[in-house]
């Protein structure tokens, strides 16, 4: 079974996360613009800190640590997300960004065939919903600061 070690260390791992992201939107500029980047990386922190108190809580018992293939089945995705978090989304810009990660994350889990032309067109109008999708959440109804280069950098 897993220790409690292994059961925390990753709520550990969530939180610091939570402090990192926390702690670079409250110290970006202007201020305003990073508002609605603050108020979820608050909630991020608190709600993390809650996991990490009831794992912290929690009698030992008999768990069992997550499968190899469960992890194979989870790497891909994680790996564009890291690469989304930490190099795509400055690089390209928020919204090319955010476009392509969500193109490739639904290739990668999408089970059908990639010789099917109906799953490229439906991933492509998916993709182009969702952009359009958060650009109006962000930019028109929590007037979200956008960068200039919210297409292209």
């Amino acid at each position: 079974g897993m220790s409690k070690f292994e059961r925390v260390l990753p709520n550990i791992i969530l939180v610091g996360i939570g402090l990192w992201v926390c702690f670079v939107s409250f110290t970006q500029q202007p201020a305003a613009a990073f508002s609605f980047p603050r108020l979820i990386s608050a909630l991020f922190v608190i709600f993390s800190l809650l996991v990490l108190g009831q794992s912290l809580l929690k009698k030992d018992r008999e768990e069992t640590p997550i499968p190899a293939s469960v992890w194979n089945n989870i790497l891909p995705g994680l790996l564009v997300a890291a690469l989304y978090v930490f190099w795509a989304s400055k690089a390209l810009g928020f919204y090319t960004a955010a476009a392509i990660t969500m193109f490739t994350l639904m290739a990668i889990y999408d089970p059908r065939s990639r010789k099917d032309l109906k799953k490229w067109v439906k991933l492509l109008g998916i993709t182009a919903a969702f952009i359009t999708v958060m650009y109006l959440m962000f930019a028109t109804l929590l007037g979200v600061f956008t960068p200039r280069e919210i297409w292209l950098r």
